[in-house]
């Protein structure tokens, strides 16, 4: 790979459709599931549970889809992302890419620590994954 001016990384369309079209597919079985069971007071309750749970995940999910900003922008001068200011190579110690295990889910994170603390973006959504980043952050770094 040949260092670029700079490397900027977006939210990946094709991972929030992914995830819109998932949350889609519960939403309409939490909508059938009353019609199926219209004799059952029980999917009632639980279909609009699961559909009103399934339209918040994609409200959400929609965010990131529509988000046009860069989320995490290397160059050869430093670091920046969404949340955390720009952060020259001097000032910068650690930067990797991790999987970090939170109860039953697991996700990619970048992570690098500055003078203040360690910063740490997530990658879900991004498009990304943990083998381009990890490139990236090399290239840069040397």
């Amino acid at each position: 790979m040949q260092a670029t001016e700079e490397s900027i990384i977006y939210y990946s369309k094709q991972k929030t459709m992914r995830g819109i079209r998932v949350a889609a597919i519960f939403c309409t079985l939490g909508i059938l599931l009353p019609i199926i069971f219209s004799d059952q007071t029980w999917a009632y309750f639980f279909g609009i549970f699961i559909a009103i749970a399934c339209m918040l995940v994609v409200l959400n999910i929609y965010q990131f889809y529509s988000n046009k900003h860069p989320q995490i922008m290397i160059s050869a001068a430093g670091i920046q992302t969404s949340k955390i200011p720009f952060a020259q190579w001097k000032d910068i110690q650690g930067e990797d890419v991790i999987q970090i295990s939170e109860g039953k889910t697991t996700g990619y994170y970048l992570i690098y620590n500055l003078p203040s603390g360690q910063a740490k973006h997530p990658l879900y959504f991004l498009d990304t994954d943990y083998a381009s980043l990890r490139a990236i952050l090399k290239m840069y770094r040397q």
